[in-house]
């Protein structure tokens, strides 16, 4: 028995041998006092600090720290440097350190019912803003760092439920952002970066039923993108690029079938911006898309009228106009743009063709089939001139 216990001291007196400790004064205040001490623990290039105490003059404990166990004390002297009229506190001011060497680290406001309002800690540059409802709960939280909008975001409802949860990198959006519905049910969440949304983001319907589901590219569509209506059933679907509907889009009905209305109607606002825009080639083959797979449509009449105008008034080739314009006389001749497109091409015919022969045919062909339209009298004066042209007087109204 005596053995086993000479071997256990043995043991300890070797142990703590190994932990033997160098404690060093780093930092004397003027009259000699230990200001700091540190203590190591290792000899030579494996020697670490594993504490550190700075003291007062007084000889407070006024920090202390160990690395290695990642344990932080420090003493806070804290002042209420303002109350309202009733006494309760409305601003308190933290310090540390002592004397000349003491700094304000942290400040915080309240508002009368005890509330955080503000909490500011200037030397980490970061500060906390809370704003309420008129109700009285909290609306908004909000975070600076270096006089920016950085970190936690936080939006509420008037029913104290979060409204907009998120974060932010000098005044941006960046990262995770969800919002939610007034009982708490999510709303859409997604990804933020630089400030534009990024990757994939969902939208939901108030009883959780996905809206819709696609990706963000610099803030813009893009790829696939996929609507729902309120029973599950696909709405739409399609390829972005750059914030672009990309190729064919496809719209459904509530019962599944294909919303073959609102297809085509898409299809016909994106040729006519894709004109707008003078990006011809692409604004052709939506317009060619229409007359192909809509041709009983009332668009697929306008969509072969606006093929004619653009090869006329874009590309300046009179001759494939002229062609397009008969198109929609000899395919859709009981259509409105009918009328127009005949006089198109006697127009063409006569001015930017320079043969009469045709312009007259198509102009008197005007003037048996639409006698009392509105284009009459231009298509008398442009006879009129072509007869004087001519030399003959056969015209006279």
């Amino acid at each position: 028995m005596k053995k086993l216990i000479f071997i256990a001291v043995l043991t300890l007196l070797i142990s703590n041998c190994g932990d033997k400790v160098r404690e060093e004064i780093t930092e004397r205040y003027d009259d000699g006092k230990k200001k700091t001490i540190m203590k190591f623990k290792g000899s030579g290039s494996e020697e670490v600090m594993v504490e550190r105490i700075v003291y007062s003059k007084s000889g407070d404990t006024l920090f202390w720290e160990k690395p290695l166990e990642d344990f932080y004390y420090e003493k806070v002297r804290e002042e209420i440097t303002e109350r309202y009229d009733d006494g309760k506190k409305k601003t308190i001011m933290k310090f540390v350190g002592e004397g000349s060497e003491e700094v304000m680290v942290e400040k915080i406001d309240y508002s009368q019912s005890g509330d955080t309002l503000m909490l500011e800690k200037p030397l980490e540059k970061m500060k906390m803003v809370r704003e309420y409802h008129k109700n009285g709960k909290i609306k908004e939280e909000r975070n600076y760092k270096d006089g920016k909008r950085d970190g936690k975001l936080t939006l509420y409802h008037e029913n104290g439920q979060i409204r907009v949860e998120g974060n932010l990198k000098d005044e941006n959006a960046d990262g995770k952002r969800t919002t939610y519905y007034e009982d708490g049910q999510i709303e859409s969440e997604g990804n933020y970066k630089d400030g534009k949304e990024d990757g994939k983001w969902i939208r939901y319907y108030e009883d959780g039923q996905i809206e819709s589901e696609g990706n963000y590219k610099d803030g813009k569509e893009d790829g696939k993108w996929i609507r729902y209506y309120e029973n599950g059933q696909i709405k739409s679907e399609g390829n972005y690029k750059d914030g672009k509907i990309d190729g064919k889009y496809s719209y459904y009905n509530e019962d599944g079938s294909i919303d073959k209305e609102r297809e085509i109607t898409e299809i016909w606002d994106k040729a006519i911006q894709l004109r707008l825009e003078e990006d011809l080639s692409n604004s052709v083959l939506h317009f060619q898309s229409i007359i192909s797979d809509y041709s009983n449509h009332d668009l697929a009449a306008m969509s072969q009228f606006q093929l004619a105008d653009i090869y006329l008034n874009d590309l300046m080739d009179f001759e494939y106009s002229v062609e397009e314009f008969k198109k929609v006389i000899s395919q859709y001749p009981k259509h409105d743009v009918a009328i127009k497109s005949l006089f198109m091409t006697a127009y063409i015919y006569n001015n930017y063709l320079d043969n009469t022969f045709e312009a007259k045919k198509y102009y008197e062909l005007f003037l048996k089939k639409y006698p009392y339209d509105e284009l009459i009298p231009s298509v008398k004066y442009e006879l009129e001139s072509i007869e004087g042209l001519n030399g003959d007087d056969d015209y006279k109204w």
